[in-house]
């Protein structure tokens, strides 16, 4: 119960309106009081708010700051308590997901790393461009040997994880090669481990790049088509391209993103003409095109036609492909 300064009847709590500003968090005046006094004062509180126009929208912004500060600590406090992924109440990482959650979602990208669609690079350059991986040249893992190479401060090491002698990645590692180990075996599938020691710290990196370019294995996705080589077909001369994407930017003079469009297959084409090796034609375009006024017959395709003629390509693709019989007056026609 709570009695109204206005009225001074005593009344239940519903019939009082909230406020969070109150000492017990409601008004002093029960709601119909307090809708009497805004009906008689319904034009002093119009030109109040008019008059105090600024003040009003000042202190509106300065409790809403508050408000919503108050309100997102609080709620961040909750959110730190819960897993993003399965919502349990667990300590977790910055991420948002709680242990099992990570590890989980890192068998998952392991898995989509390992089976690389094969419309996202040419895979046929990489597997002829990958060199074959003899285990036999590098050190067996050992722990015993491992824990004595570390304490005769040889604690640099490139490793290679195999899985059915298969080499599905390498790694490096400065000083914590057996924490290393251990984090993969919590996320990656392998069943033998081969090493080699290295001398200093500064060429771990470009010893590791280099044997991920020689051996490209599955789970290396950063560097595995590092200098990859890729056959792009040539409509025009019916030439084939090979060459590392660096090269082939100023080769066929284009932008590095219209390239890594025609490669990612989500262009068909390059200029209208090149497309990959795998997607060229099964014959050839080029046919017989005889010029009445000289009396020449020339082999050409509608791209070395139409630069012949001066046109676009498709002005004379109809004509190439004998939808038409002759073209520009009767002046070329297709013979066989």
């Amino acid at each position: 119960m709570k009695k109204c300064t206005k009225c001074n009847e005593e009344k239940e709590v519903s019939y009082f309106r909230k406020k969070k500003g109150g000492k017990d968090g409601l008004h002093s005046q029960c709601k119909s009081c307090d809708k009497e006094y805004r009906k008689d004062n319904k034009e002093y509180m119009k030109e109040y708010r008019k008059a105090n126009k600024e003040r009003i929208k000042e202190y509106q912004i300065e409790y809403q700051i508050k408000y919503h500060k108050e309100q997102y600590s609080k709620n961040r406090q909750d959110m730190n308590k819960y897993c993003n992924n399965c919502n349990k109440e667990t300590s977790r990482y910055k991420s948002g997901h709680c242990k099992p959650c990570s590890n989980k979602r890192s068998e998952v990208n392991n898995k989509k790393r390992s089976g690389i669609n094969m419309s996202v690079i040419n895979r046929l350059s990489i597997l002829v461009d990958k060199e074959v991986f003899d285990k036999h040249l590098y050190t067996e893992f050992n722990i015993k040997d491992v824990i004595q190479l570390h304490r005769n401060n040889s604690d640099k090491f490139i490793y290679f994880l195999l899985k059915d002698n298969e080499l599905v990645y390498i790694g490096k590692s400065n000083g914590n090669f057996l924490s290393r180990i251990n984090s993969h075996l919590k996320n990656k599938d392998f069943s033998d481990i081969r090493y080699r020691t290295v001398l200093t710290a500064s060429s771990l990196d470009k010893i590791e790049k280099q044997l991920i370019t020689k051996y490209r294995p599955k789970l290396n996705k950063e560097y595995i088509f590092n200098d990859a080589k890729y056959d792009i077909f040539d409509l025009k001369t019916e030439e084939v391209i090979r060459d590392t994407k660096t090269n082939l930017l100023s080769i066929l003079n284009t932008s590095e993103s219209s390239l890594s469009g025609l490669l990612s297959e989500n262009r068909k084409k390059l200029y209208c003409r090149y497309m990959l090796l795998k997607n060229k034609p099964n014959e050839s375009t080029f046919k017989n095109v005889l010029d009445k006024h000289t009396g020449l017959v020339e082999r050409h395709n509608y791209i070395t036609f139409a630069e012949k003629v001066s046109k676009n390509q498709n002005a004379v693709w109809y004509f190439m492909n004998g939808f038409t019989k002759t073209y520009m007056k009767k002046r070329y026609v297709l013979v066989e």
